[in-house]
């Protein structure tokens, strides 16, 4: 059996069989299962499609709470929302390469999937915020696309979008994947269209395998040990107002390391809304997701992930770029 094969079936089966376990069972399992783990603005005000329920279009300053009940979302099926994002991401000097890029795999998966499950028009409220999101099993369905090509994840859209302001020690960088994201690999050696040259492949490396970290429940240690890891491979990330990375940060104790489990893309619109962008897992959809406030960004991180830890491992944490977020 080939190894391609062997890797398919492998995913195949966590994705399957380990969501009703502990999510820290393996590192590899939780990079696949919980995430199952990414030119100018018109000077006028940035709208939400209209579909969307009036809360969505609420400027955030009027709202300051965690609530969930009525945060929206869309999974880019249609030209109103795509054409919506495709705005916002062009507000923050994304050019037209990369938001193309960035939708091809959007439209790759859906049609995929035959939009089955997905938001049909604008954005809608969340039925259940869930790992899983409540969508159907695709896996048979992207087996039938491509049998080669496992998809995208969170981590792959993310960086499509953000990796120009990642910046990071060429003389450092490494040349293959550790077991964090060895799926990732595959997935970026099988693209149906090739979007990560040599050097992105092992920018990717670098910034997303997993960093040593001491066996302890401290966040404030596990902060220094990711601080320590960019350090020494010189990595920074350019910052920009209104724009940054939210990264959920997960800590194992099978290879004693910390990972980015979970990552997407913010953007404050004009409005004052959050809009954030992310690919669910491999098997899972690509979502737009807007929020009133950053509060409510991380009760939706929190909701989601935040039990995934163990006796031995600290809980998960957030990152916002190269600090810790602070929900406001």
């Amino acid at each position: 059996m080939s190894y391609k094969i062997k890797l398919r079936l492998a995913f195949k089966s966590k994705v399957k069989h380990t969501m009703n376990n502990n999510p820290l069972s393996l590192p590899i399992a939780i990079s696949l299962v919980a995430f199952t783990l990414s030119g100018c603005e018109s000077s006028s005000s940035e709208s939400i499609p209209k579909t969307a329920p009036s809360s969505a279009t609420t400027p955030a300053t009027t709202v300051k709470t965690n609530d969930l009940s009525k945060v929206t979302y869309s999974n880019l099926s249609d030209e109103q929302s795509k054409n919506f994002v495709k705005r916002v991401l062009k507000k923050y000097g994304f050019d037209d390469r990369k938001i193309a890029n960035y939708f091809y795999y959007v439209d790759y998966f859906n049609s995929a999937v035959n939009h089955e499950g997905l938001s049909k028009d604008g954005f809608a409220v969340f039925k259940t915020i869930s790992r899983d999101g409540g969508y159907p099993l695709y896996l048979d369905k992207l087996e039938s696309k491509n049998i080669d090509f496992m998809g995208t994840n969170c981590r792959i859209s993310s960086f499509t979008l953000m990796n120009d302001a990642i910046t990071m020690d060429e003389s450092t960088l490494l040349t293959s994947a550790d077991n964090t994201i060895i799926f990732d690999s595959s997935a970026i050696d099988n693209f149906p269209k090739a979007i990560f040259s040599e050097l992105d492949k092992q920018r990717f490396y670098t910034f997303f395998q997993g960093m040593p970290t001491p066996r302890t429940k401290s966040i404030s240690t596990h902060v220094a040990s990711i601080e320590k890891y960019w350090k020494e491979h010189g990595i920074s990330i350019k910052s920009q107002d209104g724009l940054s990375m939210i990264m959920l940060i997960n800590h194992s104790d099978l290879d004693d390391v910390l990972f980015i489990g979970h990552i997407g893309v913010l953007m404050q619109a004009d409005n004052g809304n959050y809009v954030f962008l992310e690919k669910l897992s491999f098997d899972l959809p690509y979502q737009a997701v807007i929020f009133d406030n950053k509060s409510q960004v991380y009760a939706y991180f929190m909701q989601k992930y935040g039990d995934m830890t163990s006796a031995d491992t600290a809980p998960p944490f957030l990152m916002e770029d190269m600090r810790l977020f602070e929900p406001k």
